[in-house]
């Protein structure tokens, strides 16, 4: 049976009928001991509906699934629904319900990683025997299926979290921190609806111990492996690993005939850019989760896929069957590697100039012309940016084209270093937050953010670097490159307690600045593949030990070579 296959109960052979059943009396089990609804008998049922006639009775169904992967042993969940389609003004009902960003379920890994804590996932309450036919269920609390379900109790789950001493985190949505009387972490929550994932200590632990008394949560996952939210989080000796091999597992590839394989050129059918889009779909959610080594890859077909040729459906099925047969491929986080309470946080930018293109969001033209920037956001300790080796954990990374056509390597690699900042500005918007509550001005707490974090960008640029860090006015001809480098500028020559800098009237950057930039050789550029398609060791290293090294001696760059080679011509001449 099928991961996620919705089952009917009569067309089941007997025995996996009588464990569905099983399934059935658990879930009703539940609605009754939650009292999420008051069973009315046909006789109160009918002295109900006298009284109320104008109420809408909503049909419910029930949903029969097998939650196991294939190979595992079934495990058959049964859970009762509410049409909620059927609900009358259900279009006017706000339905949305605040979940956690993975930027988030990134950060609590690398908490717990840092402090060697444990993980621990707590999945919502799982099945109507023996009530009356012609009964009626009078909701008493948000239920499944009703359009406002999920917010009801987003809301009261909230709401009891807060009751408990957590406090939400500025910035972040279902995200939530614990904290002492000096305002140290003693864990930290984060919620996908009713998902809930959280670390910390003995206190933490108590704390949630009286959430799932008020929500009478099922059990707890305590083993070393589990899944959270489609990722599979394994807490070994050494650290914290994170991959999806499930996900891809079960996407199929694009139907293509030998035939039709040999028409390179042609055009894609409906139903072929149909299956793309339903690949691409996949791939890209375990891209953002943790595949960023087909970053490019995953980018650059969702850009092109309302114009696609037959080529560019093999080259989605090679990268499926490439994700397929590297399943553990991921995400690691070594204990107590990075000093969570001290890190820095690392922006790591590259862009590939003109190498690549944009496509129309109408008609699907390709727009040429168009530069790619790769971006990594990671958190390492406080030293790395004067030895450029150590352990270090990824937080977030991108893959996307510049939208503005770009004149220049500068303008392009400036661009990708300005998105950069602004995401490793916001993490360091969130760690603040961590630690303090918002109050007075949004000024003044991002003042408070920047001197209390340092933020390090790194990128293979050398003019860029010498650019923002070099005293006295330059002239650029590109008037926005010129905007976009005064503001990088700003932010390298801030002082403490500024909220921005002011090159102008200082000889050089603050020895106290917060956010400073590093050149780093080409060659050991871990964001280069996140710009062209290539197969880069560093980053695949990255991703599987947790470890990187840059080589950011200045002796070692492109231009250093060159004009040695260029010295050792002329004495070899003179000589």
């Amino acid at each position: 049976m099928a991961r996620s296959k919705e089952y009917s109960l009569d067309k089941m052979e007997a025995e996996e009928r009588v464990k569905m059943e099983a399934a059935q009396e658990k879930e009703w089990g539940n609605w009754r001991n939650f009292e999420a609804v008051k069973v009315l008998d046909p006789t109160k049922a009918a002295e109900f509906l006298r009284e109320h006639p104008g109420t809408q009775i909503v049909p419910t169904r029930w949903v029969l699934t097998n939650k196991a992967q294939p190979w595992e042993d079934a495990r058959y969940k049964a859970r009762i629904v509410v049409r909620g389609d059927l609900e009358r003004g259900a279009a006017e009902t706000r339905t949305d319900s605040p979940t956690a960003s993975s930027t988030m379920v990134n950060m609590l890994l690398a908490y717990a990683a840092s402090n060697k804590r444990e993980l621990i996932l707590k999945p919502p309450p799982g099945g109507l025997p023996g009530v009356e036919d012609g009964s009626l269920l009078l909701a008493e609390k948000p239920v499944y299926g009703t359009r406002d379900a999920p917010r009801g109790f987003w809301k009261r789950l909230h709401s009891v979290i807060l009751s408990k001493g957590l406090r939400k985190i500025p910035g972040e949505n279902s995200a939530y921190v614990l904290n002492d009387s000096n305002n140290n972490i003693i864990g930290m929550l984060i919620c996908h609806v009713d998902d809930l994932l959280w670390a910390g200590g003995e206190r933490m632990d108590e704390v949630m111990n009286q959430i799932q008394l008020a929500f009478e949560f099922g059990s707890l996952e305590l083993d070393n492996s589990f899944v959270y939210c489609g990722r599979n989080i394994e807490q070994s000796t050494e650290g914290i690993k994170v991959t999806c091999p499930n996900t891809a597992a079960k996407v199929r590839p694009i139907v293509l005939t030998r035939e039709r394989r040999r028409e390179r050129d042609a055009a894609a059918t409906d139903n072929e850019k149909g299956q793309l889009r339903s690949v691409l779909g996949s791939l890209g959610w375990v891209t953002r989760v943790c595949r960023p080594d087909i970053g490019y890859q995953v980018n650059h077909l969702q850009s092109i896929q309302k114009n696609v040729v037959v080529s560019d459906l093999i080259a989605c099925n090679n990268l499926l069957n490439y994700v397929k047969e590297t399943p553990q491929h991921g995400l690691f986080y070594r204990y107590n590697a990075v000093d969570f309470n001290e890190a820095a946080i690392l922006s790591i930018t590259d862009a590939s100039y003109g190498a690549d293109y944009d496509v129309d969001e109408h008609y699907g033209v390709p727009l040429g012309n168009r530069s790619q920037s790769g971006r990594i956001l990671a958190l390492g300790n406080n030293d790395f940016a004067s030895t450029g080796t150590g352990d270090i954990y990824m937080i977030e990374w991108h893959s996307n084209v510049l939208k503005r056509v770009c004149r220049s390597t500068l303008q392009a690699e400036t661009l990708s270093l300005v998105q950069g900042y602004e995401e490793a500005e916001h993490v360091r918007v969130l760690m603040h937050g961590l630690y303090h509550e918002k109050t007075g001005s949004t000024n003044d707490f991002m003042i408070g953010a920047m001197d209390g974090r340092r933020l390090e960008m790194f990128t293979d640029c050398r003019s860029l670097e010498s650019h923002l860090k070099q005293p006295g006015l330059s002239t650029v001809a590109d008037k926005r490159l010129a905007i976009d480098l005064s503001a990088m500028r700003q932010l390298v020559w801030r002082d403490s307690g500024e909220l921005v800098g002011d090159p102008v009237y200082q000889d050089a950057p603050p020895q106290a600045s917060t956010t400073r930039v590093s050149w780093i050789e080409t060659k050991t550029m871990v964001a280069d593949s996140l710009t062209k398609h290539m197969k880069c060791e560093q980053l695949l290293a990255l991703m599987h030990e947790g470890k990187v090294t840059f080589d950011m001696n200045k002796e070692h760059s492109k231009k250093a070579s060159m004009k040695q080679d260029k010295q050792d011509r002329q004495a070899s001449m003179s000589g």
